[in-house]
């Protein structure tokens, strides 16, 4: 089974209303959080990587989000399934002005 994103929080395309804590996705499969990685980002470019949190459930990917201004971001991810396939993705969201 290949790997894939579920869902996200913030979700994919969605505009939210302040900076969000923390990221949230959630795959189809179990991950190897440890060798997983998430990235922050900005309009013009600038990236930010984030630290991935190690605890919680098998298939969910978290880190914290520092504070970030009103606009659209991407999310750029990578994560090792369990099986040992290395997936990558990205998805975008936009802070309300």
């Amino acid at each position: 089974m290949m790997l894939r994103l579920r869902e996200s929080r913030p979700a994919a395309n969605s505009t939210v209303a302040a900076s969000p804590r923390e990221l949230r996705l959630r795959f189809n499969n179990r991950i190897e959080k440890r060798l997983s990685r998430l990235r922050l980002v900005d309009e013009r470019g600038a990236a930010r990587d984030l630290p991935v949190a190690e605890d919680g459930a098998a298939d969910w990917l978290t880190a914290g989000v520092p504070a970030v201004a009103p606009g659209r971001y991407r999310v750029e991810w990578q994560v090792l399934s369990t099986d040992g396939h290395v997936v990558t993705g990205t998805f975008s969201f936009t802070v309300a002005k």
